[in-house]
């Protein structure tokens, strides 16, 4: 189970940087978890939206499914106008057809799976689970699960994927005493004017590249005291259909991440879906049989990718996390769209390294240890590993075959103290990259 926060964004993500995209980490594992999964076998996404019972809530059930499902066409259809935007329809051709067509239906909301559901909700008699319920609930959100904000959580027991939501953010369609209207321009007047055409437009018809630009200018009206129900909507299905926060690369899958700053929904509640997770969107298509194999991404100055991987040139770290005071770091390499593997570092006490490292050599007690290898996604380690241990100033080091992630061969290896001092000096240079900090497991 996973739990995936809004954390703030308006100001946290001002100050950190992030990837331009990444791919949630169960993406590899459970696939059929996320809407990325029915998008590319081109059935219909279900979803349902409910209400705390005996709640004074500021938004109404039609409300709250009028931004979702235009948050959904959002996802889908306006991926693809940005994708004809670029002029590159041609390029993309067999994508255009599979997210302009995506199909959404509504359906009840079955929350029987939710061990707390019916203290919260009434109940709907709902046939089945929707493949995304959205629940709008301060008592489910905040007492229950002791959470605020919003959030999106999958694989939580034997419920379905559903996305929280505290009933704190500002409406598009009231609200409008939040909106200093004497300083709005004359286009901003007039998408305030009209605003309930335009998100039936972009929820049930096929609209245009202006329809969405007025979409995104209609959010940001709102989001200057904090954001928007949609906005909060939107952010949270990117993670239904299996994109990770921008803003910390925390359950970030390290293969499919890429590594310098991008901006978005993914990033800050006030930005529109942007050209960084039309990347994300297209390298998740491929990943499941239906996105290019290889292409250059939308952003400026954007890299390349293949089968969903950033093409590097140089050792590139994307991720990096801390665990009990060992940091563990993940980069891609010139040969990772080829191998399929990260370069994988580490380092720590050795007392609190992994048991398979522990048990390769006979460190002395109070060492510091530094691992560096290939490993695959998973996590598997590959192939020899080079593993330095450092005791006072002195440096040894000794190398470790890996096979099938089992180690078969461990031999000591000279290591010339000015290399083993240049691994270690990495490891605090590292240390102090906020693009790749997690939060403490």
């Amino acid at each position: 189970m996973r739990i995936f926060f809004i954390l703030s964004a308006l100001c946290v993500s001002a100050l950190a940087w992030a990837a331009p995209f990444g791919h949630l980490e169960n993406v590899a594992v459970k696939p059929s978890l996320f809407l990325a999964d029915k998008l590319a076998k081109q059935q219909p996404i279900t979803y349902c939206v409910e209400l705390g019972a005996k709640e004074a809530l500021d938004i109404s059930r039609p409300e709250a499914a009028l931004y979702t499902r235009a948050a959904l066409k959002e996802w889908t259809y306006g991926i693809a106008l940005q994708i004809e935007t670029a002029g590159r329809g041609k390029e993309f051709a067999a994508i255009i057809p599979l997210l302009k067509n995506a199909r959404f239906q509504q359906v009840a909301c079955d929350l029987s799976a939710h061990p707390a559901g019916a203290d919260y909700f009434a109940p709907s008699g709902a046939p089945r689970q929707a493949d995304i319920s959205i629940l709008i609930s301060k008592n489910y959100c905040e007492t229950y699960f002791r959470k605020s904000t919003a959030f999106y959580m999958e694989d939580y027991k034997s419920a379905a994927p559903f996305i929280c939501v505290m009933p704190r953010y500002a409406g598009l369609l009231q609200d409008t005493d939040r909106i200093a209207v004497h300083i709005l321009n004359a286009e901003q007047k007039a998408v305030l004017a009209k605003r309930l055409p335009l998100l039936n437009r972009i929820a049930q018809e096929p609209y245009t590249p202006a329809d969405q630009r007025h979409l995104w200018q209609l959010n940001r009206l709102y989001s200057y005291d904090g954001p928007t129900y949609f906005a909060a909507i939107t952010h949270e299905l990117g993670h239904a259909f299996g994109l990770a926060d921008e803003y910390t690369a925390n359950n970030a899958d390290p293969l499919h991440q890429t590594s310098t700053p991008g901006q978005g929904i993914m990033r800050r509640l006030y930005d529109p879906i942007g050209c960084a997770e039309t990347d994300g969107m297209l390298t998740l298509l491929g990943r499941y049989g239906k996105g290019p194999r290889a292409f250059a991404g939308f952003c400026p100055n954007s890299a390349f990718y293949t089968d969903g991987v950033e093409q590097v040139a140089q050792i590139t770290p994307v991720k990096r996390r801390l665990s009990k005071g060992v940091q563990t770091l993940w980069s891609l390499t010139p040969d990772t769209p080829k191998t399929r593997t990260l370069l994988y570092e580490s380092w720590g006490p050795v007392a609190a390294m992994r048991g398979d490292l522990q048990m390769a050599w006979n460190f002395p007690p109070n060492a510091q240890v530094y691992v560096r290898g290939f490993s695959a996604q998973d996590g598997t380690k590959q192939g020899a590993w080079l593993i330095v241990y450092r005791q006072g100033n002195a440096y040894r080091a000794v190398r470790a075959v890996y096979q099938a992630g089992k180690v078969v061969r461990v031999q000591e290896q000279p290591v010339p103290a000015a290399q083993a001092e240049g691994y270690f000096a990495r490891c605090q240079e590292t240390a102090r990259l906020p693009v790749l900090t997690d939060l403490n497991d």
